[in-house]
């Protein structure tokens, strides 16, 4: 799940690779994280589009993030960043650029 987070992948075809049903796939996740897999690969989504937010790359925007990052829902993506993080994809992007500013003005 982690190394094709990006894909468009399903839940189903996720089961299917590992060789077990749906059902099973879901009660293993439940158990392990307390999580649905559609939950944990929406985490892993979110986790990897902040890591790039962060970085305050120079020419980032939000949507390519979030794209690349497997969304394809956008407002979607929003909303759940904030409820993740506490705070809207684009404030962490304009804060990650501004860190270097204020430190350089110290």
């Amino acid at each position: 799940m982690q190394a094709e987070a990006e894909e468009n992948v399903s839940i189903t075809e996720i089961a299917a690779r590992v060789g077990i049903g749906m059902r099973c796939l879901q009660i293993a996740f439940a158990q392990h994280y307390g999580l649905t897999p559609r939950e944990m690969l929406t985490r892993l989504r979110l986790d990897r589009a902040r890591e790039r937010l962060l970085a305050g790359e120079p020419g980032a925007r939000v949507t390519a993030i979030a794209l690349d990052a497997g969304f394809t829902h956008l407002s979607r993506f929003s909303v759940s960043y904030h409820q993740a993080f506490g705070e809207r994809p684009v404030e962490t992007l304009r804060r990650a650029r501004a860190e270097p500013l204020l430190r350089a003005a110290e």
